[in-house]
């Protein structure tokens, strides 16, 4: 990774971590990823937008510090979201309120900032008063948050090594699109394929299902040149991988998926019924929704 970048973003504190997270991630894969992808490597950059690209030529990835600052923010958002919806469910509310909880609050406006600077510039500074990437916070929400991020980071990054792996090149847009599925595959399969506990399973499930929200919550409009254009639609490609992923009905990557789907679809005044007899159900809910009100002309 370049060294060339001031720390001018709480996120860089996990710089060294970034760049060794496709090894972390899989530990029990490191010499088959050696082996796979030797010549693979990563670069940070002050770039706009949300992107990771890996230059096919060289095998070194880009990853915007932006990027990555919205990834954490996304990972701390989705979390907090979670735990609430949790703590609501074993309490047996009817309803949930959650425009007066401080945590919630927060990870919104840490949410919106992150997606608002890598959208115009990508080099604001963080604002101190929202939260943010710590090592010493003391706040779980923080530490989980960071952990998922880094579950996330290494998620991408394999799908990117998967495009090197499998020797993708820039092809008409129908084929593209069957890449970036084939590539959602082969990185799934390798941070799962090998896991047998079922504690580390889930915690790899939830940061490949962080990082594709993350996409989805950008809701980038169809167009020539825009990420849409050359990837599936992501509520499709979180479908698959969930699948892909052997995740349970009710397991909790499909219901933290569901619960941050309902929140991009109240941004829009749309709702789905909360009644399905499985989380499956009201995921799916939500995933057609989306796709139907959102995606078609």
């Amino acid at each position: 990774m370049t060294e060339d970048l001031s720390l001018r973003s709480p996120v860089l504190i996990f710089a060294s971590q970034i760049a060794g997270s496709a090894f972390a991630v899989a530990p029990e894969r490191e010499e088959e990823l050696l082996a796979a992808a030797p010549t693979f490597s990563l670069a940070l950059s002050n770039d706009r937008g949300f992107y990771i690209r890996v230059n096919m030529s060289t095998h070194e990835a880009t990853l915007p510090i932006a990027t990555l600052e919205y990834l954490w923010a996304c990972a701390y958002l989705f979390w907090v979201l979670y735990q609430e919806y949790v703590a609501a469910q074993e309490r047996g509310d009817e309803l949930l309120d959650l425009s007066d909880r401080r945590y919630v609050r927060g990870a919104i406006d840490a949410f919106n900032w992150t997606r608002n600077n890598q959208a115009v510039s990508g080099v604001e500074s963080w604002p101190q008063t929202l939260p943010r990437p710590t090592r010493m916070d003391g706040d779980s929400a923080v530490s989980a948050a960071n952990e998922l991020f880094l579950m996330a980071i290494a998620w991408i990054i394999h799908h990117e090594i998967a495009h090197v792996r499998a020797d993708h090149s820039a092809l008409h847009r129908t084929y593209a699109v069957k890449q970036e599925l084939e590539a959602d595959e082969m990185a799934t399969d390798w941070i799962l394929g090998k896991c047998d506990d079922p504690g580390l399973r889930k915690k790899r499930q939830l940061g490949m299902v962080t990082a594709l929200l993350a996409m989805q919550l950008l809701d980038e409009p169809p167009g020539a040149d825009t990420y849409v254009s050359t990837h599936p639609p992501t509520v499709e490609r979180l479908y698959a991988c969930l699948e892909r992923a052997r995740v349970d009905d009710d397991g909790a990557p499909r219901a933290f998926a569901a619960i941050a789907l309902q929140l991009q679809l109240s941004q829009y005044e749309l709702s789905i019924p909360l009644d399905g007899s499985s989380i499956q159900d009201i995921l799916g809910g939500a995933m057609i929704e989306f796709h139907t009100s959102l995606r078609t002309p």
